[in-house]
């Protein structure tokens, strides 16, 4: 069928009988197209050939062309009771894994003997090659208890290993591995193969009813994606220790899981949903960012934050959902059918622009897909295939405003512009999905940083578009590039630099609140003291402030007493005493030494009565260098100690 619906070819496969059963189809990277499935009596094929069967039911592989041409046609699986093919893939070689279920005696090819005279249901995998269907290995999957005990429903081969899914009963045995259900009821599991079909891992999905594991994706080579279906209050894998069970509530009959495992088997996440009906999972599809999951669903379905509903509570209706490959859901869309019917997904598939296809199962006397009216008069089962996922959509551009004050302030935004689907209104999403909160194409107030883009239509089709940055300016920052201090021949001098912000820059030194639009600053004779320079740009952003700077006056360094201010000290340089002379008030008056570093290294505390003060410091224990007085808070000049 060609990509608009027209028929291109037909070929049957089929026997006398009418219970001639389909059990998988897959295409190789050369276009041929390989077919299992099962048949009693005797199968003829449309080129004339025939097949002999051997038991109650035996299993075909058959390999066509591009066009339909039969290339090959073989039993390849037979014995004296039930053989059922499941699943059929292709592997990286191009060869075929053929997974099923088989009962008493049974061989492929008659290479590999599959001998349970038990009475119980086994399962089995085993590899062909496609270009002429000879056998190339086998395993099997053996019951130890129950008479269905394996059931092999999903079989997926990516870079060498082999995925396979579905559901066990009681123990079974893999090679010398044993593998016990939940309360032996029936549990689903998923597990790995390495190259040759030996166990590589398995686990295990579980609780006290029934569940089963439906379907199978890789996103890549480390993600593998496992869906299906449970009806358990709870669910646990057994990649968690007890003590912490994953537990989620059954909202009613069976409901849908999905499960994200990486290549070593470990559970990255688990995803619950479902109604107050029975939600059944039927396929899936890899598409960019996400997987389509479909089957059908009675009553209601909770998609995320959207409730679906069939068309009367005991209707079972067709969904494809949508899910992110972070485990968030999406997007969902349903197909109903007139009156009292039954609508299923059989397969879904999909082209390279992520248009979704379904094969569409359905007794409806009247159907409807888009524009299409599908019409049986007799109220007999019929297959239809139809677009049932997303019309292709589109994010034809992203309109970025960066933050355009402050640095980390959240004055960015987005506009984006979207097309195709089923048209308007769109949802807008910058988590790529994870959450659509608004219907405007303007999403503002956002900080700087990377915003997946994402758009939903009408019709909760999904699109994830690109992803794009929002900058913002560098902060304001502020660097000391020259200090010195007064001297007898030069002022003192703080130099600073800003950096980052909008310009133009405003310098303000500190104490004193002195703004100019320079980072210089002159200090003369008496300016000493303990100073900030702080910088903000045209915004007001900031403000980035220096360390304290400290600037002495060492105007009289030189001479044998200094006069500051109305306080005289000498001698200078001094060796073991300094004295201070001032006029006083009754007051207390602090005397301090203070070193360049801005620590004290002596004090003296007074009580004036008035008058002129004569204090004598004894400095016989600091070392040789420069050091200040301070009287009142207020740094005076330097003296030297020699």
């Amino acid at each position: 069928i060609s990509r608009t619906g027209v028929p291109r070819w037909m070929k049957a496969i089929g026997s006398k009988e009418d219970d001639d059963l389909t059990g998988g189809m897959d295409i190789t990277g050369e276009g041929t197209i390989l077919v299992a499935g099962g048949f009693s009596d005797t199968l003829w094929s449309g080129s004339g050939d025939t097949l002999l069967n051997e038991g109650s039911f035996d299993i075909f592989l058959g390999a066509f062309g591009a066009d339909g041409e039969e290339l090959w046609l073989k039993k390849a699986v037979y014995g004296n009771d039930i053989q059922k093919a499941t699943s059929l893939c292709i592997d990286n070689e191009n060869n075929v894994i053929l997974a099923g279920q088989f009962r008493d005696s049974t061989n492929i090819e008659g290479q590999f003997a599959m001998d349970h005279y038990d009475l119980r249901i086994h399962g089995f995998y085993s590899r062909f090659s496609s270009v002429d269907g000879s056998f190339l290995w086998g395993k099997t999957m053996e019951s130890i208890n129950d008479q269905e005990g394996v059931r092999i429903l999903d079989v997926y081969s990516d870079e060498g290993a082999i995925i396979l899914a579905g559901s066990i009963r009681d123990s079974v045995g893999i090679g010398t591995d044993t593998l016990v259900s939940v309360n032996a009821s029936e549990d689903a599991f998923v597990m790995s193969a390495i190259p040759g079909g030996n166990l590589n891992w398995i686990r295990t999905i579980g609780g006290t009813g029934e569940e089963q594991a439906r379907t199978i994706l890789m996103g890549d080579s480390d993600h593998i994606y496992i869906s299906g279906q449970y009806s358990s209050p709870y669910l646990k894998t057994d990649t968690i220790t007890p003590d912490s069970l994953y537990t989620e509530t059954n909202m009613g009959g069976f409901d849908l899981f999905s499960v994200c495992f990486n290549a070593g088997g470990e559970m990255d996440w688990l995803i619950t949903t479902g109604g107050s009906g029975n939600e059944m999972a039927s396929g899936s599809e890899m598409l960019t960012g996400s997987f389509a999951l479909s089957g059908y669903f009675s009553d209601t379905l909770l998609w995320g934050d959207t409730a679906v509903y069939s068309s009367g509570p005991t209707d079972d209706d067709l969904f494809i959902g949508y899910i992110g490959t972070g485990g968030g859901f999406q997007g969902i869309k349903t197909l109903k059918g007139t009156g009292t019917s039954h609508e299923e997904s059989k397969a879904t598939f999909h082209t390279n622009n992520d248009t979704v296809y379904s094969l569409i199962y359905s007794n409806a006397t009247l159907l409807q897909i888009g524009d299409d009216i599908l019409t049986s008069p007799h109220n007999k089962y019929h297959m239809t295939i139809g677009i049932m996922g997303c019309r292709p959509l589109s994010v034809d551009n992203v309109l970025v405003q960066d933050v355009a004050t402050c640095y980390g302030d959240s004055t960015g935004s987005l506009r984006i512009f979207a097309s195709g689907g089923f048209g308007p209104p769109f949802q807008y999403s910058i988590n790529d999905g994870g959450d659509f909160d608004t219907f405007s194409a303007l999403i503002s107030g956002l900080p700087a940083g990377l915003y997946d883009v994402a758009v939903m239509d009408r019709e909760h089709c999904l699109f994830s578009g690109p992803t794009v940055e929002i900058g913002e300016p560098d902060p304001v920052e502020v660097e000391v590039i020259t200090v010195s201090d007064i001297t007898a021949t030069a002022p003192g001098l703080i130099v600073v630099a800003a950096t980052g912000g909008i310009l133009p820059y405003a310098y303000t030194l500190q104490p004193g609140g002195i703004t100019q639009g320079v980072g210089t600053f002159v200090f003369l004779e008496g300016d000493s003291g303990t100073f900030q320079v702080e910088v903000t740009d045209a915004h007001d952003c900031g403000p980035a402030a220096t360390d304290p700077i400290s600037i002495l006056d060492l105007t009289h360094m030189g001479t044998e007493s200094i006069t500051a201010g109305q306080a005289r000290f000498y001698p200078n340089p001094a060796s073991e005493e300094i004295t201070v002379e001032m006029a006083t008030g009754t007051e207390e008056v602090l005397i301090e030494i203070v070193n360049p570093a801005g620590q004290v290294v002596a004090e003296r505390r007074i009580m004036a009565t008035g008058g002129l003060l004569k204090e004598t410091i004894d400095i016989s224990n600091l070392e040789k260098g420069i050091y200040y007085i301070r009287v009142r808070g207020r740094m005076l000049s330097g003296f030297l100690v020699i």
